[in-house]
């Protein structure tokens, strides 16, 4: 019996102890503003870019329902008039040409048809965006705002997919300008032998690495769509300011939000519940002024 109390009580101030320690740890942690300070300047930044994202995809969208984008088609500009669409593989009949300048010909063609199809689909989205969001009430363009980023990121990583499967369907529906003639068949098997296997090979191998540099152009060049272009003019800058103006108030709660989260973990329960105060009161201010 006096072996289990001397155990009992061995456990009992072991845990006092330790709740002690525990307690004191608490009462030693401070405040670190710094910290705070440090998150809220990143925080900030960071819903800038993000709704800059979503104001360019409505000014996009509204821009391209009322003007339609250039390039849908593969027999206008700029697929006629400039480089790389127009090359020294492309200005000639093919019918008459050898089997090389048919085959170069052919990702030409290929290349015209997985860029026309990108440019068609990416307006139709805006178009159908904007024209959506002209007949609709302001919150769900604050709502679309909210979301678009995440879209565009979307149809950035998706563009690499969608550019290589259209390369590939360019490339099959022009498969006819790659069939070797009865003479190129017999020239063919003098050096390689066996051309029913080889020359197959290289085909679908000149057809996979091309589709896929393809989807790779589309998805980088969509990327400087997003990012880039929008800055070159002065008409769209102010566009995308003007729409960052327009939802201030979800601007607001957004860093409300990220100063109340950065509260709690840098500084103390106190200022994190007078920070979340602050977002209650964003979150009215939001409503009352969107919603309402």
């Amino acid at each position: 019996m006096n072996t289990i109390k001397i155990i009992s009580l061995y456990y009992i101030s072991n845990m006092s102890s330790s709740t002690t320690t525990t307690k004191n740890v608490e009462e030693k942690k401070e405040p670190s503003f710094v910290k705070f300070l440090g998150f809220l300047i990143v925080s900030t930044l960071a819903v800038i870019i993000y709704f800059g994202l979503g104001a360019i995809f409505l000014e996009y969208a509204k821009f391209y329902s009322i003007y339609k984008m250039n390039g849908r088609f593969q027999d206008q500009p700029p697929y006629t008039t400039k480089f790389p669409y127009v090359n020294m593989f492309s200005k000639e009949d093919p019918e008459d040409q050898n089997l090389i300048y048919r085959i170069l010909h052919w990702i030409t063609n290929g290349l015209i048809y997985s860029f026309a199809s990108g440019r068609h689909m990416l307006d139709a989205i805006f178009d159908y965006s904007g024209k959506t969001l002209k007949k609709s009430p302001d919150i769900l363009k604050s709502v679309v705002m909210l979301f678009a980023p995440l879209l565009l990121i979307i149809m950035t990583i998706g563009s690499f997919f969608v550019g290589t499967f259209n390369t590939l369907i360019g490339l099959i529906e022009n498969g006819g300008f790659i069939i070797p003639t009865f003479e190129e068949l017999i020239l063919l098997a003098l050096p390689l032998m066996i051309p029913l296997f080889i020359y197959p090979g290289i085909i679908l191998t000149t057809a996979l690495v091309t589709s896929g540099s393809v989807g790779a152009i589309q998805a980088a060049m969509l990327l400087g769509f997003l990012l880039i272009v929008p800055f070159l003019t002065k008409d769209t800058r102010q566009g995308v300011t003007n729409r960052m103006v327009d939802n201030k108030y979800l601007i607001l709660l957004a860093l409300s939000i990220f100063t109340t989260v950065s509260a709690f973990i840098s500084l103390d329960k106190t200022y994190g519940y007078v920070t979340l105060g602050m977002s209650f009161a964003a979150l009215i201010v939001f409503i009352a002024m969107r919603v309402l």
